[in-house]
């Protein structure tokens, strides 16, 4: 039997949505959806800030033994420095995507139309 893939992750997403539109009116559908593909969203980013974060440390430790004979002291003070940044970050400040505040559909509306119109202006001057 084969192992789990990464994938399976959405599997369980959207069973998870199934199962919360079935007890749900049809007009409640697109607000229930939004919320749960949102939390989906972040909570897989979360997962793979973690992976990420660990992983860099990982590498930061093994990249320390075999370095730090080679180079002289002011690289090692820099090195130190950015592992100790890097340990004292949480995973959540380096993936930058903390608990969003809710957006409104006119305020979606309103940032679409002034990517738009971004978009326009710098083909117009291209």
């Amino acid at each position: 039997m084969p192992g789990p893939s990464p994938w399976d992750i959405d599997r369980i997403a959207a069973a998870d949505l199934l199962n919360l539109l079935r007890g749900a009116r049809e007009e409640e559908w697109l607000g229930l959806a939004t919320e749960a593909l949102s939390r989906h969203r972040r909570q897989a980013s979360e997962w793979a800030a973690k992976r990420v974060h660990r992983a860099a440390i990982e590498a930061l430790e093994a990249g320390s033994s075999r370095s730090f004979h080679r180079h002289d002291a002011i690289w090692a003070d820099g090195f130190r420095a950015a592992e100790q940044c890097l340990c004292q970050s949480t995973p959540a400040e380096l993936l930058g995507a903390g608990s969003p505040e809710p957006v409104s559909q006119g305020q979606m509306l309103r940032a679409l139309i002034r990517t738009a119109k971004a978009a326009k202006t710098a083909k117009a001057e291209a």
